[in-house]
């Protein structure tokens, strides 16, 4: 009997574990995303995006704009995107004023000094697309110390996708093309 019960708490203890190893990967996998700039946004960040894009009567909550921190092997720095649609404004486009008939406004920065970004990319998308598609994807080319962009927007029934490089001052189209698949 003692040794069913230690057997039995054996197992719990392993599937317990396994358990927690798995949420802890998917938390992981979760962070390389878009986040509420309000937990990850570096400081100052979305003070500068304020100043350089909104007038100073915005009354939206900016720290609910998402940002995607973009680090990987052999970047030089951080890329941090920031989609100006914050969590009401994503519902209600109309209170977002960066938030028109030509989409909404994406916006990329690195730091420049201890306490200033420089901008690299200020682009206005529209996030409407099939299912499965991303608006932004980072790739693993490196062109000047930044990753390669993918960018899609539906046109048409096609999906027109973008990359964007990094010239060494902002992000540039450097190759489009349609992606073949047609949707309704």
């Amino acid at each position: 009997m003692m040794r069913l019960r230690l057997r039995f708490i054996a197992i719990v203890s392993l599937i317990l574990a396994s358990t927690i190893a798995v949420l802890a990967m998917k938390s992981a996998s979760v962070e390389t995303g878009w986040q509420e700039a309000a937990r990850s946004a570096p400081p100052g960040l979305m003070q500068q995006v304020v100043q350089e894009n909104l007038s100073s009567d915005f009354a939206g909550d900016v720290e609910r704009m998402r940002v995607w921190r973009i680090s990987q092997s052999g970047q030089s720095k951080p890329l941090f995107l920031v989609d100006t649609r914050s969590i009401n404004g994503a519902t209600r486009p109309n209170e977002n004023p960066l938030c028109g008939a030509l989409g909404c406004k994406f916006l990329g920065y690195v730091s420049a000094t201890k306490d200033r970004y420089q901008q690299v990319l200020a682009n206005y998308l529209k996030p409407q697309l099939p299912p499965k598609i991303s608006l932004i994807e980072p790739t693993s080319t490196i062109r000047n110390g930044l990753p390669t962009l993918k960018i899609n927007q539906l046109e048409g029934k096609q999906v027109k996708q973008s990359v964007l490089g990094f010239n060494g001052k902002e992000y540039e189209v450097v190759e489009t093309h349609l992606l073949p698949k047609l949707y309704e």
